[in-house]
């Protein structure tokens, strides 16, 4: 697993976000540790169009945050199988994947933060979508 090839610079943190395709690559990597299954909860009430919007806006970030234990799992089964003993190439992925699944992160956040303020009165254009 080559997983250093989405190395991101410091300066572009929030400005970062993994294409589709790459994040489910990512994701796809890293096995899921079936004791931390995340589901939340249904929503028991109707709600208006832009508070579905909302709710799936937010439903993609814990979505996105629920990502990051997979590498801290997986780092971690590693480190027991291999008796505690952990190569420099493991923890450059290890703190790499960390580093590129909270940039992926803030960079969601940061869009659905300039989707919100141009749905404000007055604002006449659309959002300018990131590039990923």
């Amino acid at each position: 697993m080559n997983l250093l090839i989405f190395c991101i610079e410091v300066k572009n943190f929030f400005w970062t976000p993994l294409a589709d395709i790459e994040r489910k690559k990512f994701y796809a990597a890293i096995p899921r540790n079936s004791g931390m299954d995340y589901e939340p909860p249904e929503e028991n009430i109707k709600l208006s169009g832009d508070n579905k919007r909302t709710d799936a806006m937010l439903y993609d970030i814990q979505y996105r945050l629920s990502a990051v234990t997979r590498p801290l799992d997986y780092f971690m089964h590693e480190a027991i199988r291999d008796g505690g003993a952990v190569s420099a190439e493991k923890l450059s992925v290890f703190i790499n994947s960390i580093r590129v699944l909270h940039a992926d992160v803030a960079s969601n956040i940061t869009q659905q933060r300039i989707k919100l303020s141009y749905k404000a009165p007055g604002v006449p254009s659309d959002p300018p979508e990131m590039v990923s």
